[in-house]
């Protein structure tokens, strides 16, 4: 784009950043867990792993990857863990030996993970302990060969209860057995520049099933690059305290909080569980944090809880408005935006994209087809107000639910005839999915058998929180049922 006209408004933040600051995310990792060795890095469940802690688990467990498990450049592995300790040091290992990391959500479905494992091309697994039971339905479907079982508190060396492995898997190890063998084992160097890739970052597809965004080294850095650019008292080298609540296998905390921090030496307290409003509270309390962020929910419960002083950015307007009437004492901040406008980076360009035939660039598996059809945001200089998103997408706490998926499981369901998904208002999560059901003739089908359908084949944010029956769906000329009728009722 020739020119960026948001810059106008930028007043001190810089219009250009070094995308080239650092030749690899390893580099970043490396000269933050020297320098700031013997600062704290994460904390959770009263115990503390220091920057050289992270260092020496990471590096033993990247050997063990890389001569026992035969992990090699490229080869996936997939990450099915919570904000535990075991999070950091699998992604730095996987790194540091150029492998890719695919991340998934703890809460999938077996569906949801079989599909996401093949699609990935996983040969090796990190998981949860309380996850196994999931992976043990599917693993003989997928190219895993290799599992690596994670506790709560395993890479901290501190017995803290976990949940037992599912006895389905055989052959699995644990993460402290894994990085034991590996401190008798040495890391073969492997180069890695910006252009190899990190992550296969999988998010909601229009055509139902979730798709791999392939993420490089360089394309991380330049978005740690931008977040610096825009907040700068907000990153001070050895300073900062930050607690990480939404979970390291999303985007926004895997850069911010995850990697973005870490380079800064941040004191990172992880948070497993956040709907534990009581210990969550605990925690914000006892870490003080300098730097929070959060998404709709998160907000919405702490102001629901009526504790608290926390401070983030880019939440939606009415959970900011409330929770900023509810805080009161608690820990500093120096940041309060909602997540009302956007804004392209510094050195980075904004364009409004029409619908296109073809799939969208980076994505794992799929034509690398750009778009064809676009228009610039407004041009007035100021930050673009965001006033819809894509037409049939719903935002639940942040994450994406597509329709299709959504009534792909739901006709499944014995007595559905067919269905329509779309979003409805909800005040703690943003939005809620809705589903609207024609019954078969004679069917006997009601709403619980639909959500247990719905649970047994979705990830617990996509079933439906509401299920309404009607005699029928309103249709195109073509037969295409409108689900913008639907949302306009919702």
């Amino acid at each position: 784009m020739s020119k960026r006209h948001c810059t106008a408004s930028y007043g001190t933040i810089p219009t250009e950043i070094d995308a080239g600051r650092y030749a690899s995310i390893n580099q970043l990792a490396d000269e933050a867990m020297q320098h700031f060795a013997a600062k704290p890095a994460f904390r959770a469940f009263g115990q503390t792993m220091t920057y050289a802690d992270v260092e020496r688990t990471s590096t033993a467990f990247a050997a063990y990857l890389q001569n026992v498990a035969g992990v090699k450049k490229g080869d996936r592995v997939a990450v099915m863990l919570p904000n535990i300790f075991a999070f950091p040091i699998a992604l730095i290992a996987i790194a540091k030996i150029g492998a890719i990391q695919v991340n998934v959500n703890p809460l999938y479905t077996a569906r949801e993970l079989e599909h996401q494992l093949v699609d990935a091309g996983a040969t090796v697994m990190v998981i949860y302990d309380g996850s196994t039971p999931t992976l043990a339905e599917v693993i003989g479907k997928t190219g895993v060969k290799t599992v690596v079982t994670a506790g709560l508190g395993d890479g901290c060396g501190a017995p803290i209860p976990s949940q037992a492995v599912d006895a389905r898997l055989t052959g699995t190890l644990t993460l402290p057995a894994a990085i034991d063998k590996g401190t008798t084992l040495a890391v073969t160097p492997v180069e890695v520049s910006g252009e190899d890739l990190l992550f296969l970052q999988y998010t909601g597809g229009t055509t139902g099933m979730s798709k791999g965004a392939a993420l490089s080294h360089r394309n991380l850095v330049a978005n740690i690059e931008q977040y610096k650019a825009f907040m700068p008292d907000a990153r001070r080298p050895g300073q900062e305290v930050v607690v990480t609540a939404i979970p390291l296998y999303h985007i926004f905390a895997l850069m911010v909080k995850s990697l973005s921090y870490f380079s800064v030496g941040a004191d990172n307290w992880l948070v497993a569980n956040p709907r534990d409003i009581a210990s969550f509270i605990d925690t914000l309390k006892a870490a003080r944090p300098t730097v929070f962020t959060g998404v709709n929910t998160l907000f919405a419960g702490l102001a629901s809880a009526g504790r608290g002083r926390v401070l983030g950015q880019h939440r939606p307007a009415d959970a900011f408005d409330r929770h900023q009437a509810a805080r009161r004492e608690g820990p500093r901040g120096r940041h309060r935006r909602s997540g009302r406008h956007l804004r392209e980076g510094p050195a980075g360009d904004a364009r409004l994209l029409a619908a296109a035939r073809s799939e969208r660039q980076g994505v794992h598996r799929r034509r690398l087809l750009p778009h064809r059809r676009r228009r610039r945001v407004r041009q007035q200089g100021v930050p673009a107000h965001r006033r819809d998103r894509k037409k049939d997408m719903i935002l639940v706490s942040g994450f994406n639910v597509y329709p299709n998926e959504v009534e792909a499981v739901a006709t499944a369901c014995p007595g559905v005839a067919e269905c329509a998904c779309v979003g409805g208002p909800d005040e703690k999560t943003g939005e809620m999915v809705k589903l609207y059901v024609v019954k078969a003739p004679g069917a006997s089908v009601t709403e619980a058998d639909i959500v247990a359908q719905c649970r047994d084949g979705l990830t617990a944010y996509k079933v439906p929180k509401e299920v309404h029956f009607v005699d029928a769906l309103q249709k195109s000329t073509v037969g295409k049922i409108l689900r913008r009728e639907l949302r306009d009722k919702a």
